[in-house]
């Protein structure tokens, strides 16, 4: 009885086994039934297999920073993060703003330690990239925010004060040239200062400036003479803040005359300094914005040909510096219309649709939240007269309608309204298909 069952069980193997060992021999897979419906294999006999997909391999991160700590140089992350550190690359080393210390994984033998080193073993950095928080900050500027640009700045000010300032730092995306990111820092916090209009913070932030050696760091004390610059001519237009107009938008006489009065002899002393400071410097941005700076006094002064000679030199010299760009073309704009004098010669020139075309060039080409933007946008619409208001809504009705009439005619048929004479659908029906009306 044995017997049989053995002999059984091996003949129902090798005939379980036969039909596969023929479809190896064959040369097809009798596991994959691909085979058609009336039994022909649907397999060319040269197909070739298809190849399969290759996973690419994972980029790996790479560290923001890298620190030369005593004798050797150490991955990092960065150490002003936009968002919190990621876990991954945990073998890179992280600094401790509070602690004041470098802390990461070192190899000892067979196992893995951490170790700390002081911000006084930090000899040099390269960063692969600068560093997302200035141009957060910078933006912050540009759009009117000085309070959220005095929060991104001040960790990036308190860790290279605790660093030091002359620590030699390298960013690879912009300078192969050491830097320094503290005086970066420095001069987004006077812009933001200067935003706010707050002359004790900015004279208290001046003299910590002065008290950092400013010949120590290159252009450190350019920054700080064209600061002090600037606060004087703010004291001026500090003074006199509300600006009244006509309504063609020119400043009243009254106005004038009380102005050019009060700091006449203040602001042509702001010139002469401007002057003297353009002839000494080399720095594109600091000459751009120089040049802005002498533009806002002369015309200030109603001085209105030499502010528009000033500010066209902003565009034509230095138009790589976008950050004064914006600002030279609204004084520009304002220039022509200074210069629009209520008599037939002057109106000849069309010097007010000029301005009015610098200001619709402005709006259209930078970023609407910026406060040039919104400057030259309210200023704008004070020229508007009930004709061009009119037109203006006109369009932008005709402009809503086309949107509307290409909706319909490309959404449902039931949102198409029936010809005349056409019985409606009733309620809660919708025809499969309804002629468009004629003329829409």
């Amino acid at each position: 009885m044995k017997k049989t069952t053995l002999a059984a069980a091996i003949l129902t193997a090798a005939f379980a086994v036969a039909p596969v060992a023929r479809a190896q021999d064959a040369g097809t897979d009798a596991a994959t039934p691909d085979a058609s419906a009336d039994g022909q294999d649907a397999a060319k006999p040269d197909a070739k297999p298809k190849p399969k997909p290759v996973a690419k391999p994972a980029e790996k991160p790479v560290p923001a920073l890298w620190l030369q700590l005593t004798a050797k140089w150490v991955p990092c992350h960065d150490p002003f993060p936009l968002v919190p550190t990621p876990k991954q690359a945990s073998a890179w080393y992280t600094v401790n703003r509070q602690l004041r210390t470098v802390r990461g994984p070192v190899l000892i033998g067979r196992t893995w330690q951490w170790e700390e080193n002081k911000f006084a073993d930090i000899k040099r950095m390269f960063f692969t990239k600068e560093p997302p928080i200035f141009d957060a900050a910078r933006i912050a500027i540009r759009r009117g925010e000085p309070e959220k640009a005095l929060t991104l700045v001040a960790p990036v000010l308190d860790f290279f004060v605790a660093v030091g300032k002359q620590v030699p730092v390298i960013v690879e995306d912009r300078e192969s040239q050491p830097v320094s990111l503290w005086l970066r820092a420095a001069d987004i916090k006077l812009d933001a200062l200067i935003l706010q209009e707050n002359d004790l913070l900015i004279t208290a932030f001046l003299r910590e400036l002065k008290a950092s050696n400013p010949e120590s760091i290159p252009g450190l004390a350019d920054r700080i003479r064209l600061a002090e610059l600037s606060q004087k001519f703010r004291r001026y237009l500090k003074i006199e803040r509300d600006i009244e107009r006509d309504k063609n938008g020119r400043i009243t006489k009254e106005h004038i005359k009380s102005r050019n009065v009060l700091d006449k002899d203040q602001l042509k002393e702001v010139i002469k300094e401007t002057n003297d400071f353009i002839k000494d410097a080399t720095d594109t941005a600091t000459l751009a914005q120089l040049h802005v700076l002498k533009g806002n006094a002369e015309l200030a002064l109603h001085e209105f040909k030499e502010a528009l000679n000033t500010f066209f030199r902003v565009s034509v010299f230095y138009g790589n510096q976008v950050k004064y760009v914006p600002i030279a073309k609204l004084g520009a704009a304002e220039a022509f219309l200074g210069m629009d004098k209520p008599t037939k010669e002057i109106q000849a020139l069309g010097l007010k649709e000029v301005a009015k075309r610098y200001l619709r060039e402005l709006i259209s080409t930078y970023e609407s939240d910026t406060k040039e933007v919104r400057e030259a946008t309210a200023l704008l619409d004070k020229f508007r007269t009930k004709e061009e208001r009119a037109a203006e809504a006109k369009q932008k009705a005709a402009a809503a309608d086309a949107i509307i009439t290409s909706g319909n005619e490309g959404g449902a048929a039931a949102e198409t309204p029936a010809p005349a004479g056409d019985a409606p659908a009733p309620a809660g029906e919708t025809p499969a298909e309804t002629p468009a009306a004629e003329g829409v």
